[in-house]
């Protein structure tokens, strides 16, 4: 697990969870102040948040600690790792 984004991460989605935050909000606090970059690959990665990522963070039940049955749609069974949201 990466340690460091791990902890932005929990904080954005802190952020959201207030109501007082909009996904732009949080994808410039991420970008600007807390200088937040994707992790580095051979080709790609170390860049800057994009919106889309973090609109397909808000929206993955992964974090929720929840993966999908692929047998049965619109079905979750409980992960092995820890949720990072309630």
């Amino acid at each position: 697990m990466d340690e460091e984004r791990y902890i932005l991460v929990r904080k954005m989605w802190d952020m959201l969870l207030t109501g007082a935050y909009s996904v732009p909000m949080i994808q410039e606090i991420a970008n600007q102040d807390w200088k937040y970059r994707s992790p580095k690959r051979r080709r790609s990665g170390d860049l800057p948040l994009h919106r889309n990522t973090l609109y397909h963070m808000f929206n993955n039940i992964r974090y929720a600690g929840l993966i999908p049955v692929p047998e049965k749609p619109g079905e979750y069974e409980e992960a092995q790792y820890p949720a990072m949201i309630a």
